[in-house]
């Protein structure tokens, strides 16, 4: 059943908000309470249209039970609940309104997060980069972890380590776990900083108390990441049991990367007795709710056979169907092959071109020679010499051997490129 769950504020109650749901729309909700007798109306401030909204209310109420003011009110700012509502919940949103805390509080932010999700704009991660870079430099502590997040990978701007841990720092200091824990990551790789174990062994210290509390006050997002740092004895002792039962209360409130982590744990008898098929029961419960990481896992379980299933080539190019159409470059590999073969799918050497061009596109260098040598053979397409030679060069250039010889060779016989000795010469030599 779909449903509302709002934060909404009263000028009458500074520093405190109400947190419910509804099944009717939020305003009508606000307009009821006005007859209550309080002073003033309440405000809408935040309201997201969810499935079974009075579950993600109590998961809420569960977060927030340190704060909490008597029933459904708690002592926090709107921006606070919304971002804790947000964190709390994995399902599918159906609609999302900010209201006031879009144009008052963390405007650059939220904006921002629009543009890096696609949601109700055009994604647009540059954009998102800049709003989130003017909401950092006021001191917006989601917004200088998720801009030090996209340095860290070069998402919408160009790689930068450096960045990417001054970021962390300055997040981290407030209090980001998120940030402690990658701040302590990039100390123990050395990337952005000096390689130093004991800082980094410090940070994910720091972190793993933060979740610590998170996780005992329901949250399912910290619940997975600490079950994760006990799986590998990152800023506390090893402990695999401890894990999987951090994973599964995660599991249990929907969290599908803690789904696919516990599927893993009782599929190699990691922390708990082996059990293939509890294994994919996990799995299943994530693919279903469009995980791509379990999708991709039971593409491969479905492709290799033996682990609590049968082989069966049609529902691997099923599941890898679904994760591919999510931007997964190896699971695009993996269908094209399927294409390419005709295992589990009528064979279409067109449709697998058109998944190897996919990866290629991402910068595969193995992949950009495939697709050369299939626009050079006619291969799922018209011979296309010159189309050849230009993903035989984006190969080449990132010193794919076969992809220079091939290159050379166009270049020696000046097929799709102008005859050039001295290029030929350059790339088979």
């Amino acid at each position: 059943m779909k449903g509302w769950v709002y934060v909404f504020s009263n000028p009458s109650m500074p520093g405190i908000v109400k947190i419910g749901y509804t099944l009717s729309d939020p305003e009508i909700r606000a307009r009821e309470l006005d007859a209550t007798g309080v002073p003033h109306p309440f405000e809408v401030d935040y309201s997201i249209l969810v499935d079974n909204p009075r579950d993600l209310e109590q998961s809420v109420h569960r977060c927030l039970k340190d704060i909490n003011a008597g029933k459904e009110f708690f002592r926090c700012s709107s921006e606070e609940a919304a971002a804790v509502i947000r964190d709390t919940y994995c399902g599918k949103i159906h609609l999302e309104d900010y209201k006031k805390t879009d144009r008052e509080m963390g405007a650059h932010f939220y904006l921002g997060l629009k543009y890096a999700t696609g949601r109700d704009v055009p994604k647009d991660e540059r954009k998102a980069a800049e709003l989130y870079q003017k909401a950092a430099e006021q001191g917006d502590v989601r917004a200088q972890y998720n801009l030090g997040e996209m340095y860290e990978r070069g998402r919408g701007i160009p790689e930068d380590h450096h960045k990417a841990v001054e970021l962390y720092k300055k997040a981290a200091a407030q209090g980001h776990a998120n940030a402690q824990y990658r701040l302590g990551a990039m100390y123990r790789y050395g990337r952005g900083a000096t390689k130093d174990e004991r800082k980094a062994v410090e940070w994910y210290q720091s972190a793993a108390l933060l979740y610590q509390r998170a996780a005992e006050q329901g949250h399912a997002d910290a619940q997975t990441m600490l079950g994760q740092m006990y799986e590998h004895g990152t800023g506390v002792p090893k402990d695999e049991r401890k894990a999987v039962e951090w994973y599964q209360i995660a599991a249990d409130q929907g969290n599908t990367e803690a789904q696919v982590r516990l599927g893993i744990m009782y599929g190699n008898g990691r922390g708990v007795v082996k059990d293939e098929l509890k294994a994919l029961e996990w799995y299943q419960k994530a693919a279903k709710q469009g995980d791509g990481w379990g999708q991709r896992v039971l593409g491969l379980m479905y492709e290799n056979g033996g682990r609590g299933v049968p082989t069966d080539w049609c529902k691997a190019a099923e599941w890898y169907q679904k994760a591919a159409e999510q931007g997964d470059d190896e699971v695009q590999l993996w269908l094209g092959n399927l294409y390419f073969h005709g295992r589990g799918v009528p064979q279409d050497e067109r449709k697998a071109l058109e998944w190897y061009q996919k990866v290629a596109e991402q910068g595969d260098s193995g992949v950009q020679f495939l697709v050369g040598s299939m626009y050079e053979d006619g291969c799922g397409v018209i011979r296309n010499d010159n189309k050849a030679a230009e993903w035989f060069k984006k190969s080449a250039e990132q010193g794919d051997a076969d992809a220079q010889y091939h290159l050379g060779v166009m270049h020696e016989e000046g097929r799709g490129v102008p005859k050039d000795e001295h290029k030929a010469v350059q790339w088979v030599g």
